[in-house]
């Protein structure tokens, strides 16, 4: 699978894919989490109880719930990072496939790149690394082995 795309001054970082069975409890965990205080206010209004605001707090609150579990599902299946260079600006935002998040700027004067090793030293894997300003990073999130990331940063240099 392809794990990067560079191209024009923009850096594409896939997210690999999770297990069919990971992104289904993500997408079962969602729907129960929304059906479930609908499927409540509606059997407790046909059992005789009354009206109250606290259905409309319950629902409220566990649609916010599924829609952030509806991200994490397309995070999961589609999601990449998205960084654009451009001549002293650096532009970024996560795309989830229908969702993209609050795109970031932050300019530069000199712009250095750096690769994190992250998680064990046997898996070899890390994340990209801008430094924007003294002390002011851009940290992506993807999780790339450590080989593709300075192959990475041999090409924007």
């Amino acid at each position: 699978m392809k794990t990067y795309h560079l191209s024009n001054n923009q850096i594409e970082l896939y997210v690999q894919p999770s297990s069919k069975i990971g992104r289904g409890f993500l997408a079962f965990l969602g729907l129960i989490i929304f059906v479930m205080p609908i499927f409540g206010m509606v059997l407790g209004l046909t059992l005789g109880a009354e009206f109250h605001i606290m259905y409309l707090v319950g629902i409220g609150l566990s649609t916010l719930f599924a829609y952030h579990f509806y991200k994490l599902y397309h995070w999961n299946t589609c999601g990449k990072e998205v960084i654009t260079l451009s001549e002293n600006k650096v532009n970024y935002h996560a795309d989830y496939g229908k969702f993209v998040s609050n795109k970031q700027e932050h300019t530069y004067e000199t712009l250095t790149f750096h690769v994190k090793p992250v998680g064990y030293e046997k898996e070899q894997l890390g994340v990209l690394l801008f430094e924007v300003a003294e002390k002011k990073y851009l940290e992506t999130v993807v999780i790339l082995p450590l080989a593709t990331l300075n192959e990475i940063v041999e090409k924007l240099k």
